[in-house]
């Protein structure tokens, strides 16, 4: 015996996955989204046919339109397009064979440890869960989260930082840019809060170097301007007072840039100069070394420029010499044409 829901398809009902909402309509055309979801209206409703003129009729748009959106549908792994039909998949089945995990057998020792560790993960991703998604977290962002735990062995502080760095800049609606973060601080060697901590003391050091060196030169820095600006504290070890003393030294310059600042920190980083009083003595002797060479350069040319002792010693030898010369006496012939003027 047959069992028959005899139902008006006009007032029925269309199931739309979660994971079709959150993870795949945010990548979607608008008209890719409509496509879609007429095509799961016609196949709630029973096999039947409609083709791509009758789908581009129906939504007010190009046949070539239709066929752009559902190769793009098709390029998602929504649907699966071939000489006779159109297949729509089922994406919640490929995405729990995505998280599938196989088990493992362990010492009972490392289970409990295990579960205790998987306990903290749950409760923390619970926590990302309702604060930056209000409870909606969708698949994609439960994968990441088990990926990062297992692959970059995030504490559960670090993971619900991350989140938080990502939400402070309003960049949850994709994971770009909290993989990016993610990968940023893997690299970093970050695994348990405190060293995010020190981490984040390091960054805002790298920010105040940054406009330190960006007040001074009176402009806007480029992106490779403040990685450069960053390797002086990452590779050389220089911190502010130290970079305060190569800035001194643009007064003058021509054309001030960061790259002759690194030219001036980079000198000193081969000499193995690590503090202000030993870069000071160093730049004090380059000073009196360049003051000796201009002397011997003067000498050798010939420019005898006479010091100001010199010149009071020779000014007192000329008037001791005009006092033992005898004045030249007038003669009379001489004296007497004077009288007669």
């Amino acid at each position: 015996m047959r069992i028959i829901h005899n139902r008006n398809s006009t007032f029925s009902d269309t199931a739309v996955a979660d994971i079709f909402i959150h993870d795949f309509m945010v990548k979607l055309d608008g008209d890719a989204v409509k496509c879609y979801l007429l095509l799961l209206s016609v196949a709630e409703n029973g096999s039947r046919v409609m083709t791509a003129d009758d789908m581009a009729a129906r939504l007010g748009i190009s046949r070539k339109k239709v066929d752009e959106h559902l190769q793009q549908l098709e390029d998602e792994g929504l649907l699966s397009i071939s000489q006779h039909d159109i297949r729509l998949l089922d994406i919640k089945a490929k995405e729990l064979e995505r998280r599938f995990r196989p088990k493992e057998t362990a010492p009972p020792s490392d289970i409990i440890e295990r579960e205790k560790e998987h306990e903290k993960r749950e409760q923390i991703t619970n926590d990302i869960n309702m604060t930056f998604f209000q409870g909606t977290m969708t698949y994609t962002w439960y994968e990441l989260i088990d990926y990062w735990f297992d692959h970059h062995s995030f504490e559960p502080a670090v993971m619900y930082s991350l989140f938080q760095e990502a939400a402070n800049a309003n960049a949850l609606r994709t994971t770009a840019y909290i993989r990016r973060i993610a990968e940023d601080w893997s690299q970093a060697g970050i695994k348990t809060y405190d060293q995010l901590n020190v981490y984040y003391e390091r960054f805002l050091e790298k920010k105040q170097l940054q406009s330190l060196v960006a007040k001074n030169l009176r402009r806007r820095l480029s992106e490779p301007d403040n990685i450069l600006i960053a390797s002086w504290m990452d590779e050389y070890g220089y911190s502010v007072p130290i970079v305060e003393v190569a800035l001194s030294k643009l007064t003058g310059a021509s054309s001030p840039s960061v790259k002759y600042l690194d030219s001036i920190l980079s000198e000193w980083h081969a000499a193995g100069l690590q503090t202000v009083e030993e870069i000071e003595e160093y730049e004090k002797e380059y000073r009196q070394k360049r003051a000796s060479k201009k002397d011997a350069k003067k000498a050798s040319s010939g420019d005898f420029t006479m010091s100001e002792a010199s010149k009071a010693e020779v000014e007192e030898i000329s008037q001791e010499l005009a006092q033992r010369i005898p004045r030249p006496r007038l003669k009379k012939s001489d004296d007497a044409s004077g009288k007669e003027g």
